[in-house]
This record gives C-alpha cells, structure tokens and sequence, in this order.
C-alpha cells in the first residue's frame, strides 16, 4: 500500500522523528519499527495529526495486524498508521520513550 504522507513528530528531546503515514488498513512486512496510531483531520486546509498510541516492534506486521487496541482506537477516531522503520531494538527504545515523554501520548507496551 502507498505512502499517504511523511508527518514529524517530536520527543521530549527536540529530537524531530519523521514517520510514513499509511491508511489504517494498511499491511506490513515485518521489520523492526517505530509506529504511531493516529488520528488524521483536515485543519486550517492541512492535516494534523493527533497521536493516539506509540509502540515498537521487530516484526511490524505482525503486531499491527494482532493488536489489542483495535477496539479502542477505532473508537478514539484511528485512521492512521505512522511508521518509522529502525533495525535497532535499543534505538526504537529510546525513540518511543522520547516520544512518549513529549506529551500525553499512552505506550501501548509492547
């Protein structure tokens, strides 16, 4: 599935991390990953991105296709699946750390 969009999102350190941005339905390989579940609305003529859910995995397809919070996040507006592909289980770490000490953006745990 194509690439909608690239968005930025920023972390506790400044530190900007740029994700692609797919359809909700979209299907993965499964590689080492950072992603965002977002919530994607037009705004002022532009989109905006609201995150609703950071996590990483090393095998992206798989923990997408299976996760728990469907429900939810279907519920709080998901459309969107931010991605941003990193090898490194240490780095994608402390990615979604930054991330998530940026602001009030749950950890889905995993």
């Amino acid at each position: 599935m194509p690439v909608v969009a690239d968005v930025s999102f920023e972390g506790q350190s400044g530190t900007p991390y740029r994700f692609e941005v797919y359809p909700i339905t979209a299907r993965f390989r499964d590689v080492g990953a950072v992603y965002l579940f977002t919530r994607r609305e037009t705004e002022a003529g532009s989109y905006v991105h609201t995150p609703l859910r950071v996590g990483q995995t090393e095998r992206l397809g798989e923990r997408i296709r299976d996760h728990e919070e469907w429900p939810a996040l279907k519920e709080a507006g998901c459309n969107c699946s931010c991605v941003l592909s990193v090898a490194s289980e240490v780095r994608r770490v402390e990615i979604e750390t930054d991330l998530r000490r940026a602001g009030p953006m749950p950890s889905d745990g995993s």
